[in-house]
């Protein structure tokens, strides 16, 4: 058991902690991840941050997201291939995958899906 300020943790508990925050996978917990989490995700996932992590990814400014504009700008902040977007957009309904555009409502589950 591990004891941080009074509260027991086993081995699983910490592993799962880890497994949690760790965004891209290296088993390792890097500095950004550890500020995402120490934030809550209620705060992260606030309707007004997201309208403005819309407008970030949408490039082009016609408020739609393609598959191309996820990518951009989710390289430029963390290693994300092609199947892990095409998966998380098929797991919110997008069957078609790289052809399909989000609106802010299917961009809001993506993020969330991100975050899960």
């Amino acid at each position: 058991m591990n004891i941080v300020k009074g509260i027991d943790f086993s081995e699983k508990d910490v592993e799962a902690l880890i497994k949690r925050v760790d965004a891209n996978g290296s088993g390792e917990i890097d500095y950004n991840e550890f500020l995402l989490g120490a934030v809550s995700l209620d705060k992260i996932l606030s309707e007004d941050r997201l309208e403005k992590a819309f407008k970030i990814f949408d490039l082009n400014h016609d408020n739609q997201i393609s598959f191309a504009e996820i990518k951009t700008v989710l390289q430029d902040v963390r290693e994300t291939d092609d199947a892990t977007i095409e998966k998380t957009l098929k797991s919110i309904g997008k069957n078609e995958g790289r052809n399909s555009n989000l609106n802010f409502k299917e961009f809001k589950q993506f993020i969330k899906q991100l975050f899960k």
